[in-house]
């Protein structure tokens, strides 16, 4: 339970992320995939410390650097050219 209100939340799914890329062949076919990722260890953090608390501002740094490392691996495996690449979020925090 506490894992999901760290940082380390969003670095366990990234890995899980690029394994379900290399495993399932998502955009080596004749056929277009799609794949939803959800970074809630966001929400948690913001959540359980506030908007703007030093942990948050840590968590946007880390994910920023967890977003890299995922895009260098799609780019790598796939090609960034062949993909779109959408970025939401449900509230502030």
């Amino acid at each position: 339970m506490a894992f999901r209100f760290s940082p380390f939340g969003n670095e366990l799914l990234e890995e899980f992320v690029e394994q379900a890329i290399f495993n399932e062949k998502l955009g080596q076919r004749d056929a277009v995939d799609i794949l939803w990722v959800g970074f809630s260890s966001n929400d948690w953090v913001g959540h359980l410390y506030g908007p703007d608390s030093h942990e948050v501002m840590d968590m946007v740094i880390r994910t920023d650097s967890v977003l890299e490392k995922l895009f260098d691996f799609i780019d790598k495996k796939i090609g960034l050219n062949q993909c779109t690449i959408v970025l939401t979020s449900d509230h502030g925090i």
